[in-house]
């Protein structure tokens, strides 16, 4: 369900009320974590299988919102809404008397409050721009129990400028702080710059370097797996 009312040219309020049902197949799981035990049910001391991860139902997601274009060239939406999931998926850090520290996945219900606000601007093929910030309010007994990466709030901005016809630059940082543990403490936050230039030789051949963690922080990106320091790549792009 969506409607929108029209304030002025350019200016609008909008209303949407949705939900629906995410696969929890093997191509999410590896892509929410990659690093990630499954949890094993034990009964009389025996193991008796990998648990089977329960797809997540999402029965509300309403939220409210004010998209303006003061400019051609500019966009801007202020947002704010509520969640309420089922089965939500969760990466937990957890200790295990037979294995140790590990982590693990684990599914719990879970409702979100949430608000952000986004912008982006564009000067003709010369520049481009995007701003966002989100804050998250999340309800769960897991998130109560058990140290995640769950994101409380997101900051991310990119820009890609284009000095002459063959060359790209683009620049990003992302900042995600997560919420607290059990004890009240948080996961080291994302704090993410990078850098990418293309330059195109022939129509068919452009070459490109990128460069990742410019500012070489320490963080999870997955739980008890550290993101690697700064790093590079070069490499080619052939177009058949």
């Amino acid at each position: 369900l969506y409607g929108e009312y029209r304030v002025s040219q350019g200016y609008a309020a909008y209303l949407s009320i949705g939900g629906g049902r995410e696969l929890n197949d093997f191509r999410t799981v590896n892509r929410f974590d990659p690093y990630a035990e499954y949890p094993v049910y034990h009964e009389g001391g025996k193991s008796e299988g990998f648990y089977t991860p329960r797809h997540t139902f999402t029965p509300l997601d309403a939220q409210i919102g004010f998209k303006a274009t003061p400019l051609n060239e500019l966009g801007v939406q202020l947002y704010g809404g509520y969640q309420r999931m089922q089965d939500k998926l969760f990466t937990v850090s957890m200790y295990d008397y037979t294995y140790g520290h590990l982590c693990r996945l684990m599914q719990d219900d879970a409702n979100r409050l949430y608000a952000g606000l986004s912008a982006q601007y564009a000067w003709k093929e010369f520049f481009t721009t995007h701003v966002e910030w989100e804050w998250n309010k999340w309800n769960s007994d897991l998130l109560d129990e058990y140290t995640t990466l769950t994101p409380a709030i997101i900051f991310r901005w990119s820009a890609n400028v284009r000095p002459i016809h063959k060359l790209d630059v683009g620049v990003s940082y992302l900042f995600e702080q997560r919420v607290k543990d059990a004890a009240g403490k948080r996961p080291d936050a994302v704090n993410n710059l990078g850098l990418t230039a293309t330059y195109s030789i022939y129509d068919w051949l452009s070459i490109y370097l990128q460069g990742d963690n410019l500012l070489n922080q320490k963080y999870y990106q997955y739980l008890m797996t550290p993101a690697q320091g700064f790093n590079a790549l070069i490499g080619a792009v052939l177009e058949f």
